[in-house]
């Protein structure tokens, strides 16, 4: 994900082909055409494992229409020979929204599932399948008071006989939350079979190594890495190693120790935030850490929602509120944090904003505007050094600001597509501001305009494109709107003179500048009068009023005058 983050577009599989290939330097690698060829052939599968995580994290920098079209745009026409496999989170598009694919919902595992798996495995061994069903049991998920849900990977370590047959309800540790979050109490019970097995470090001590292992190497250990573990963790002993060779939660093959579920890797790296938070020290951060955090922390990904599950009443908010001002404070000094690139700052400066946004449950502008300005305001209602990067939802909630009447310096906004649907003004103006796409979605109005932005100051390459569409539009509705105006002034004028003209004659001839008619009595412009006449008793005229008499100049002299100009700016 985080190497897909760094492309600006993924329009086709070639791309995501492209990127790994670059990631693992493969030399002998497809071009775009012959990887076309390969898949309509049907000489290759292709597997797109967990497309969800690309949806949730670039937004609307991924199309996923556009993407799923140019599958059968640019690899195939008849879906005979081509084999693409897609993994994806049903909420995040409707299983009706493609009718070429065939698609199939996996449902979760239940108990005939679990029943089957273990019948399987076990086979005859009717005492190993009971005791292991009775396990399960014990992990389970309940769904409903009826049915309960089974996890496969707790399966599989019941299967290899990796957890314990007996069920405590204290498990000694301060790092884990056995007690709220499943997977924590299940890594919980593997580790105390450790120290009851093996006489393995405590639960917190393991654990302790499995976030090293995350965050130093990456969920991999090379047996050259062996003796820098030992030295880092202070243990002399080879049974050191040799204790965790054999542990639930790693593999050891091929003189490589890594975790058994690569999900572990990323479970483990978000430990590592929680705790960093937890021990009140931000400034304690270094480059290995701020890149887990950089990566983990979004608006809603799964990800950043164990985050604010795991930190949600064991923090004081409004303390970490200060702390992140400061860390903040301490970043913008020249002289912090050397290890770390002006991007980096930027992109830590980012997460812990919308860390804080999550964890308040800012979920209307006005708050989300107002921890802003707690953080980026001074006296003078400038907001300085604000950084908003791959801020973007799938919820229904819109992570929006109110920038009314706000001065924006050293901002920076990248990937944060609803910044064009925040309240702007007149006086919201922007200098030394960084735009870069995307920022804006698709038949979206906004109020923001070149008038906002010094252009002299800004690199304005991200938001160009909006600001020249909105303003081509601008003109073509003031064109629009000025031969309608001299329409309708015209249709007054008569005999070198404005005359008022009946109601009925007027709602007749102008019916088709209803709404324009309707503003321009709304301002006074055109007013309407009672008048007796000898077939009704009341009628209506409508007329220009007197105070723009001076709009025959239009209709005798020139294209316009002020007048008519006065009226185009309140018309708009």
């Amino acid at each position: 994900i985080d190497d897909i983050m760094k492309n600006s577009k993924i329009y086709n599989l070639f791309d995501f082909y492209r990127i790994i290939a670059d990631k693992n330097d493969i030399q002998d690698r497809f071009d775009k055409k012959l990887l076309e060829l390969s898949i309509d052939s049907g000489n290759m599968i292709i597997v797109l494992d967990g497309l969800d995580e690309v949806i949730a994290k670039m937004g609307t920098k991924f199309n996923i229409s556009n993407f799923i079209n140019s599958i059968f745009e640019d690899y195939t026409e008849n879906l005979e020979k081509t084999k693409i496999i897609i993994t994806c989170r049903d909420y995040f598009w409707e299983k009706n929204q493609f009718q070429p694919i065939k698609t199939m919902s996996l449902k979760p595992f239940d108990k005939v599932m679990a029943d089957k798996y273990f019948k399987n495995f076990f086979g005859s061994d009717d005492n190993k399948y009971k005791n292991a069903l009775k396990l399960a049991n014990e992990f389970a998920l309940k769904e409903d008071e009826n049915e309960k849900i089974f996890i496969p990977y707790v399966l599989d370590m019941i299967k290899e006989d990796l957890l314990l047959d007996e069920i405590n309800s204290k498990l000694s540790t301060k790092i884990l939350l056995p007690n709220k979050i499943t997977n924590d109490f299940i890594i919980s019970k593997a580790c105390e079979r450790e120290i009851i097995k093996l006489g393995n470090l405590s639960i917190d001590d393991q654990v302790r190594l499995f976030i090293h292992i995350a965050v130093k190497y990456n969920g991999v250990l090379h047996e050259e890495h062996f003796p820098r573990i030992k030295s880092e963790f202070q243990q002399n002993s080879d049974s050191f190693i040799e204790k965790f060779a054999a542990h639930p939660l790693l593999e050891f093959k091929n003189k490589i120790l890594k975790f058994r579920y690569d999900f572990f890797n990323e479970f483990f790296k978000n430990i590592k935030i929680v705790n960093y938070i937890k021990d009140n020290n931000l400034k304690s951060i270094d480059r290995d850490l701020a890149e887990i955090i950089i990566q983990h922390i979004s608006y809603d990904g799964s990800l950043s929602k164990d985050i604010k599950k795991r930190l949600e009443n064991t923090i004081v908010y409004d303390e970490l509120k200060l702390e992140i001002y400061e860390f903040i404070e301490e970043i913008n000094s020249n002289q912090s944090m050397d290890f770390l690139n002006d991007y980096m700052k930027k992109q830590l400066i980012s997460s812990f904003f919308i860390l804080l946004l999550i964890l308040g449950k800012h979920n209307n502008i006005d708050d989300r505007t107002s921890i802003m300005k707690e953080l980026f305001c001074n006296s003078e209602e400038v907001i300085s050094d604000l950084c908003l990067i791959n801020l973007h939802t799938t919820e229904s909630f819109k992570p929006i600001f109110n920038f009314n009447n706000l001065k924006f310096n050293n901002c920076y906004f990248e990937n944060y597509e609803y910044f064009t649907e925040c309240k702007f003004n007149e006086k919201t103006f922007f200098k030394n501001t960084t735009f870069i796409a995307p920022l804006h979605r698709e038949n979206i109005n906004s109020n923001l305009n070149w008038n906002n932005i010094e252009i002299t100051t800004c690199a304005i390459e991200g938001i160009v494109k909006f600001l020249q569409e909105k303003q081509q539009r601008l003109e073509e509705q003031d064109t629009d709107l000025r031969k309608d105006l001299k329409h309708i002034i015209k249709f007054f004028w008569s005999g070198s003179t404005f005359k008022s003209k009946t109601e009925e004659e007027t709602l007749k001839k102008l019916r088709t500048y209803n709404q324009l008619l309707s503003k321009l009595l709304k301002q006074k412009v055109i007013i309407k009068t009672n008048i007796t006449t000898k077939q009704k008793r009341n009628d209506y005229r409508y007329k220009i009023d007197p105070s723009f008499s001076n709009l025959r100049k239009i209709m005798e002299e020139n294209d316009s005058c002020v007048e008519f100009e006065e009226i185009i700016k309140i018309i708009s």
